[in-house]
């Protein structure tokens, strides 16, 4: 955690990274999010987010991106009751490799910082109860690892899609999720 706070600090000190801006989406981990209260299935989802970014000059091969973004709220399906919110907020750590001017690989990891809230109140499905969030809200984190392809088109802008890997110690939680991201660097 202090490691995050020192690269927030890092880039809130430094005057050019605030006008380093990421836009991107963001999956939680596939099939473990539901369309219908009652299906079994998994669906695949994503949610959008914005943040600030900052890459360490380029000199050598390994270069650092650290970003800090925000996932917009996202509301349960339709069709499922009561409601239920959750937003989320990124924190991300990565090292880039560049293979060429143009192409880098992406390794490095995430914290997921993941608030849930809602109406309150139980599901039924079956036998199972379920409890759900009331307007407090839990909260949850989790560190993810990033593996990935970035485009580095003339260092002011970026294409990322990045594989992440949850649960990676845990084989029968382990689940995985992709991001997308467009980035632009102001010198």
């Amino acid at each position: 955690m202090r490691l995050f706070l020192l690269a927030i600090g890092l880039m809130a000190a430094t005057e050019i990274s605030l006008a380093n801006i990421s836009i991107g989406t963001f999956g939680p981990p596939v099939g473990r999010v539901r369309e219908e209260a009652e299906s079994t299935q998994g669906a695949f989802s994503t949610r959008s987010y914005v943040g600030l970014f900052y890459k360490t000059q380029h000199y050598f091969s390994w270069i650092y991106d650290l970003e800090f973004a925000y996932v917009f709220p996202q509301e349960s399906y339709e069709n499922m009751q009561p409601k239920s919110k959750s937003r989320a907020m990124l924190w991300r750590i990565n090292g880039n490799y560049y293979f060429s001017p143009l192409l880098y690989a992406i390794a490095g990891f995430t914290t997921v910082h993941t608030k849930v809230y809602g109406e309150g109140g139980t599901y039924i499905e079956g036998t199972r109860t379920y409890y759900l969030p009331n307007e407090e809200g839990q909260t949850s984190y989790n560190t993810i690892l990033n593996f990935g392809l970035g485009f580095d088109l003339s260092q002011t802008y970026y294409g990322e899609i990045q594989t992440h890997v949850w649960e990676v110690l845990n084989s029968q939680s382990r689940a995985f999720s992709i991001s997308l991201a467009l980035k632009y660097r102001i010198f």
